[in-house]
């Protein structure tokens, strides 16, 4: 036991060694983006900071982490079973000792998001593994292990392939050959401002037109330009003027769960661009139809 707790000593000394150094150095800037992270956002968003309320969100979350319901009988039967023939009390303490310290820190921290609790489900998910290992009869365990890879393969290749049916998720989107646009976008930037840095706001957040592409073309077309996704947290015309270029689509202009503030900068936006206002000035630079029906949006701020 004592040689044991002496190499755990040992290892997170190493630990500290490497990482310390790091959390020194920069800790000015760990500071700022943890109250970014956890204060800000948590104000901006509404997130619940007393304990119940927070356990109650968790709970209403799991609908958003949960790709498939079709696994949910095989969890809760592999816990019954557990419980019924296996017994494992170590095995037990050590998936709870896993879950609850972290769910607790999930529910202190006061900004919350639904994919913090997926690390913890693992640690049910192995319970349920060895409740079904432990059925005593062997045809019907293996009719279940059977139904089992069944279902997780089918599960898998709809969200991998589309096939045969694709499963509809926020975070699982099907891989499509269309054409989105984001790199003529840029190039037809590049070619107007050859020499120019521009500073460019992303507004659209749609799975296949949102910031991340315009940084993943950006990055090998232009790499000179800075891109920006806006629209995370209110925002203001004022805001806008610190950038040449303002980017965004019609129809749907971003998943519902990022939605919300977009769709209020909106909501003044055309209004803006139809009345004589003080203030900055969009003047439509270009469009570009894209595979949805929609409108791809590039507008150039003047001050």
């Amino acid at each position: 036991m004592w040689r044991a707790l002496g190499h755990g000593i040992i290892v997170v000394m190493i630990a500290l060694a490497l990482a310390l150094p790091w959390y020194v150095k920069n800790y000015h800037d760990f500071r700022s983006g943890a109250q970014n992270a956890l204060y800000v956002d948590s104000k901006l968003e509404g997130d619940p900071t007393r304990f119940w309320p927070s356990l109650i969100w968790y709970l209403a979350a799991l609908k958003d982490v949960l790709i498939s319901r079709w696994l949910l009988p095989f969890f809760l039967g592999g816990w019954a079973a557990f419980f019924l023939w296996s017994r494992n009390w170590l095995a037990l303490s050590f998936s709870l000792a896993w879950f609850f310290p972290s769910l607790l820190i999930f529910i202190l921290i006061p900004n919350k998001d639904a994919r913090f609790i997926l690390p913890l489900l693992p640690s049910l998910a192995l319970l349920s593994s060895a409740g079904l290992n432990s059925i005593p009869w062997k045809r019907t365990k293996l009719a279940v292990v059977i139904a089992l890879i069944i279902i997780a393969s089918y599960q898998f290749s709809a969200i991998s392939f589309g096939w045969p049916k694709f499963i509809e998720h926020p975070y699982t989107h099907r891989a499509v050959r269309e054409d989105w646009q984001v790199d003529k976008i840029l190039a037809g930037l590049k070619t107007a401002f050859p020499e120019k840095e521009l500073r460019l706001a992303v507004l659209a957040n749609q799975p296949y037109f949102n910031p991340n592409l315009f940084h993943f073309y950006g990055a090998v077309q232009a790499p000179s330009f800075k891109i920006d996704s806006v629209g995370d947290r209110p925002l203001n015309f004022t805001q806008l003027t610190a950038y040449h270029f303002l980017i965004l689509k019609t129809g749907d202009i971003a998943l519902e769960h990022t939605a919300r503030h977009r769709r209020a900068f909106l909501s003044k936006f055309w209004p803006w661009l139809e009345g004589e206002n003080k203030g900055p000035s969009f003047i439509l630079w270009g469009k570009w139809p894209l595979p949805d029906g929609s409108e791809a949006l590039v507008y150039q701020i003047e001050k």
